[in-house]
């Protein structure tokens, strides 16, 4: 077994024994409810990281409370600048086994943000490890790997359908879900 499988095993045994104690408070929320917001997403392409900035801004306008974190592909030698908005989770933010140590990291995952969205459509174990020990009242991402178990709400997609449909989607469903709360 390498080095890697080795430590990744490490990090899923640790988040199991954890998500037996993890408790949070559910709550079906459409986006004109929610007023603070934890985005997740991975490296990906340019075109794609446009348009989750854009996404971003257009969030923040509405007044939502947007704090994201982005986990950059740390195969890549070249340096790459990131919007003002979006923390960037480094090496020195994850522990020997990948788990995010860093104390900003601990103080978005153990606040109660009224949703979550998760843009990776990769599985990178940092970023599971946050949407799962989140303490978000609702959690959204594309129906990919560790989100199945833990979102509250997954969008399908194809295999050529990126992060603009899934934005799309996420907008679509959470304007319209939950309607009748916000139109009384």
């Amino acid at each position: 077994m390498s080095a890697f499988n080795l430590k990744r095993k490490l990090g899923e045994f640790y988040l199991r024994r954890k998500l037996k104690n993890h408790q949070r408070n559910r709550e079906l929320k459409n986006l004109g409810q929610c007023n603070s917001i934890l985005l997740l997403s991975c490296e990906s392409n340019d075109m794609e990281a446009r348009q989750m900035n854009e996404f971003l801004a257009v969030l923040k306008s509405d007044g939502k409370e947007v704090f994201s974190l982005f986990l950059p592909d740390f195969k890549r030698k070249e340096e790459k600048t990131y919007s003002a908005n979006i923390e960037v989770i480094n090496k020195d933010h994850l522990n020997y086994i990948g788990i995010p140590s860093s104390s900003y990291i601990d103080e978005l995952v153990n606040r109660e943000f009224d949703l979550l969205i998760d843009l990776s459509i990769s599985d990178h174990f940092p970023l599971k490890y946050i949407h799962a020990m989140s303490q978000v009242k609702f959690r959204v991402g594309p129906a990919f790997n560790y989100k199945r178990d833990y979102a509250d709400l997954t969008i399908e997609l194809t295999d050529i359908q990126g992060v603009e449909y899934l934005i799309s989607q996420i907008k679509f469903y959470l304007t319209n879900i939950n309607q009748h709360v916000t139109q009384s």
